[in-house]
C-alpha cells in the first residue's frame, strides 16, 4: 500500500511537471504570435489604406483580417 502511494505521488508530480510545461509553451507561442501581429501592425494599415483607396468596403476588409487570423491560428495549432 505504501508503495501505491508512492508510486500516485510520482506519477502526480510528472503530470504536474508536464502541465507547467505545456502552460510556458503556450504563453510563449501566444507572446510569439502577439509580437508578429504587432510587427506588421503598420504595413496593414498601409495595405488597408491603399485597398480602401482603391473602393474595397469596410466589410470585406474585416473579412480578409478574420481569414488571414484563423489560417494563421490554425497553422499554429
Amino acid at each position: 500500500n505504501a508503495i501505491l502511494d508512492q508510486v500516485r505521488t510520482v506519477v502526480d508530480r510528472g503530470v504536474m511537471a508536464v502541465e507547467y510545461v505545456f502552460l510556458f509553451t503556450l504563453v510563449a507561442g501566444l507572446l510569439v504570435m502577439f509580437a508578429g501581429i504587432q510587427a506588421s501592425l503598420e504595413e496593414r494599415r498601409q495595405e488597408h489604406g491603399i485597398l480602401r483607396t482603391l473602393g474595397t468596403g469596410r466589410r470585406a476588409l474585416l473579412t480578409s483580417l478574420a481569414v488571414e487570423f484563423t489560417a494563421a491560428g490554425l497553422l499554429a495549432g
